[in-house]
């Protein structure tokens, strides 16, 4: 038995089920249209043997989501953007509002590797830009990250703090270890 289930392709008419076996089916899958309006061979910054680098689009989602796998930076960078017949492997997330410098795997060993060194403190460094609605006080920023894992549904989010609220949930109950996030503007 395969730990995973395999997917059907519409493309695919040759494809067998095995009787009894579960199909889902998706009436109505999420759709990211924006992915068909971009020049996917313009964005690709670095082909290289065992990676890519994209100037992802925002309105796009970098992964899968459980009823579109199509519709997604790593499936669209390969397939448009440089002719391959499978999608990219995933090496981080940018979120799908954001737009941004994604890195891509063409192999799990590189894959692995980026990983490392993306948790090893100094190796990678992130930079963001933003856009505000009104002017930043300038200077150094300070503030809190915590994650909150009791939030609706299940759900994990992010949190920001200000400096007093992480000592009192460092000394109290709530979301463990913030941590401290500085933004120069």
């Amino acid at each position: 038995l395969s730990s995973r289930p395999p997917r059907l392709d519409v493309a695919d008419a040759n494809m067998t089920v095995e009787p009894g076996a579960f199909i889902r089916v998706h009436c109505h899958p999420l759709r990211f249209r924006r992915c068909y309006e971009v020049d996917w061979k313009a964005r690709i910054i670095r082909d290289a043997e065992r990676f890519v680098v994209l100037d992802k689009p925002e309105g796009v989602p970098v992964g899968s989501t459980v009823d579109n796998r199509l519709e997604t930076c790593l499936a669209m960078a390969a397939k448009e953007g440089l002719g391959l017949p499978e999608p990219l492997l995933i090496t981080h997330r940018l979120d799908q509002a954001t737009s941004g410098v994604l890195v891509m795997g063409k192999d799990t060993g590189f894959v692995s590797h980026f990983n490392k060194l993306l948790r090893s403190r100094g190796c990678v460094e992130k930079r963001y830009r933003l856009l505000t609605k009104r002017p930043l006080p300038t200077g150094t920023q300070v503030a809190f990250i915590a994650e909150r894992r009791d939030a609706p549904g299940g759900a994990r989010q992010h949190i920001m703090l200000s400096e007093e609220e992480a000592e009192r949930l460092r000394n109290g109950s709530g979301p463990a270890n913030p941590r401290r996030c500085e933004i120069d503007v």
